[in-house]
């Protein structure tokens, strides 16, 4: 963020300035709930769309109050598809940490299971296992990665996707020293 231009816009119209600041004080606002969320295992959305963003207002979160009373229904950031957008934002973010941590740890495991969507397209859960230094110790730690579409279920397509996807998560396969399969091959 340093050596930062603003943009003409920005310089020229305060009002816009002004507007694109609380715009990221919203989005802070939703982004820390969806993490909230995901840390807690809840569900965002359900029955009763947005109950935990409604939740946060009333319990005192005026920025995100003041955004929801006073901008257009288009634009309150809180959709499903804006929902999603930013969970997935949030999902690149924490795999690019795990990617950074398994790097650094320099060997790990690849975990495999083989299983169907709910629409019946076979897919790959690919997880790793790899140590991490925590303080003075050392601790095993077991994340996921992604699920991988994949076409063909046999032995060597599997392991070319398997290769391939660690490839473009720009993890070092030589690095890879164990594997584990569940209803693979």
């Amino acid at each position: 963020m340093q050596n930062q231009h603003l943009d003409i816009r920005n310089v020229i119209d305060s009002g816009r300035r002004k507007q694109v600041e609380e715009n990221r004080e919203t989005l802070f606002s939703i982004v820390e709930t969806i993490k909230f969320c995901g840390r807690q295992e809840l569900a965002l959305r359900g029955t009763n769309d947005s109950a935990i963003l409604r939740m946060r207002m009333k319990c005192g979160d005026t920025k995100l109050l003041k955004h929801c009373e006073n901008i257009a229904l288009n634009a309150t950031y809180m959709s499903a598809k804006i929902q999603n957008d930013l969970i997935s934002i949030c999902g690149e973010i924490i795999q690019k940490k795990i990617v950074k941590c398994l790097n650094e740890a320099k060997v790990f495991s690849v975990l495999v299971d083989e299983t169907s969507d709910i629409s019946g397209h076979e897919q790959l859960s690919l997880c790793v296992r790899y140590t991490k230094k925590v303080e003075t110790c050392y601790v095993v730690k077991e994340d996921f990665l992604g699920f991988v579409k994949v076409d063909n279920t046999t032995a060597q397509p599997l392991a070319d996707t398997i290769i391939a996807s660690l490839k473009n998560l720009d993890i070092d396969c030589n690095n890879m020293v164990g594997q584990r399969y569940e209803r693979c091959f």
